[in-house]
């Protein structure tokens, strides 16, 4: 069995795996939602092409450089504690993207949501990778993908669906309201255990591994030409007067196709 953490009964280790697998669904589920509202809502706030892709950025460059930190603080000090001040900070900016009033208050808060993004995603991952039992890592990790990317999917079209119905703060509050069910599920049913020291190299030496550069060369550009078709797509069917609705099913159908 697997001696990284305590050992616990394959019962109660198949529950905190499911819980895992939820909180994955729920959290990209919430991400997915404003995914083809927020290039709309930046645009209508007076960004230009160029603000829409920093307020963007923003999110992306402060989750990636905060992830080596909180993983590494995470090793010493317990993957819960991270994971519910992350996603209490998470809902908290969801719900002030709303009161949003300038480009530049956008960027901020995309930022510092960047920021508590870096404490819950990555760190439910090596919770899951805790949990597992030697020899099913695959099986594990595979089942918290499909999870998540069946969120990341499925969140656009309720998005859509949302701001039709409502309006634009109806697709950030429900991200807040999502990111609460997630912490409430972490706080009642994840345990907290302690991590026993071990050795570690640093990332970078493991990202420039002569083995590991072709897959993470690809998995940059793959990331790269994703994000720039996701974020702009919405500005295009704003431009030529698309619902919400339909923008929406264009995301989907290009988020389980790419």
């Amino acid at each position: 069995m697997n001696q990284k953490v305590f050992l616990k009964p394959d019962k109660d280790r198949t529950t905190i795996l499911r819980i895992l697998y939820l909180t994955g669904f729920i959290v990209m589920l919430g991400i997915g939602i404003i995914t083809p509202v927020l290039p709309v809502y930046a645009h209508i706030m007076g960004a230009t092409g160029l603000g829409v892709g920093v307020i963007f950025s923003a999110f992306t460059l402060s989750r990636t450089l905060c992830m080596p930190y909180f993983g590494k603080k995470s090793d010493h000090y317990g993957r819960r504690i991270f994971i519910l001040v992350g996603l209490a900070g998470y809902s908290l900016f969801s719900y002030l993207y709303i009161f949003a009033d300038s480009v530049l208050s956008l960027t901020i808060i995309r930022f510092i949501h960047g920021v508590f993004s870096a404490m819950v995603f990555p760190i439910t991952v090596a919770y899951v990778a805790d949990m597992t039992i030697q020899g099913e890592e695959g099986k594990s990790m595979g089942k918290f993908q499909s999870f998540a990317f069946l969120g990341m999917s499925c969140g656009p079209l309720l998005g859509g669906v949302l701001v039709e119905q409502f309006n634009s703060d109806s697709a950030f509050l429900s991200l807040a309201g999502l990111s609460v069910l997630a912490f409430i599920l972490c706080l009642f049913f994840l345990p907290d255990y302690k991590i026993p020291a071990k050795s570690s190299k640093p990332i970078l030496s493991l990202l420039f591994h002569p083995s590991l550069k072709v897959p993470v060369i690809g998995f940059l550009l793959y990331s790269a030409v994703f994000s720039v078709f996701v974020v702009f797509l919405p500005l295009l069917g704003h431009s030529i007067q698309l619902d919400y609705s339909d923008i929406s099913l264009l995301i989907f159908g290009a988020s389980i196709t790419m």
